[in-house]
């Protein structure tokens, strides 16, 4: 039981507070962008921020969820689970991107891959910074690769967004309900 317990503990800490983290900043962005007017306030104060940054947002949470994927996670999770209602849902945070954005999966995958870093056989998400320096790299070609989702961008309307912080809500406390039974020295809480 402690060896499955450990095991839990550290997907949570590799993989689930990384996914927890991103879906957190995409659904804090989707807010803004919906009810705080942060695309029209930020063109005015730096034009071009909105569109790079929400791509960022966007990548940032797909591609955590994918090395789910491609690290074999939600297998993992899924035997570890003695409870069918713990189990992570895959692929929501690529289905409630596609339902808001409508953009195709090869686009996500490009969106998702633009924050992606290799090293080894290990996967990692690229800070901020790291990214924006491979968006503005001609050799990356990241602007004319994301250009179909900062065209889906464009055209969201208010009722996508308000479905796509719903999905995002959801999976937000989905994600928190496997990671709360560990405070942060590893040791189930009470």
């Amino acid at each position: 039981m402690a060896l499955l317990q450990e095991r839990r503990r550290l997907l949570a800490r590799r993989y689930l507070y990384q996914l927890g983290d991103a879906v957190d900043l995409l659904w804090r962005r989707v807010d803004n962008w919906a009810h705080h007017g942060g695309l029209e306030f930020s063109e005015v104060q730096y034009p071009g921020y909105w569109e790079v940054t929400s791509l960022y947002a966007v990548a940032r949470a797909l591609e955590a969820e994918r090395i789910l994927d491609l690290e074999g996670v939600y297998v993992e999770l899924q035997a570890l689970s003695s409870d069918e209602t713990a189990n992570l849902p895959r692929g929501a945070v690529d289905q409630a991107v596609k339902e808001a954005f409508g953009f195709f999966r090869y686009h996500r995958l490009a969106l998702a891959e633009a924050v992606l870093d290799r090293t080894g056989d290990e996967f990692r998400l690229l800070i901020y910074s790291e990214f924006l320096r491979r968006y503005e790299d001609p050799k990356w070609n990241l602007k004319s690769l994301l250009e179909p989702a900062g065209q889906a961008f464009a055209s969201i309307r208010k009722e996508k967004f308000e479905k796509l912080e719903r999905s995002l809500a959801s999976l937000s406390k989905c994600i928190e309900d496997l990671t709360t039974p560990y405070n942060t020295n590893g040791v189930e809480a009470p």
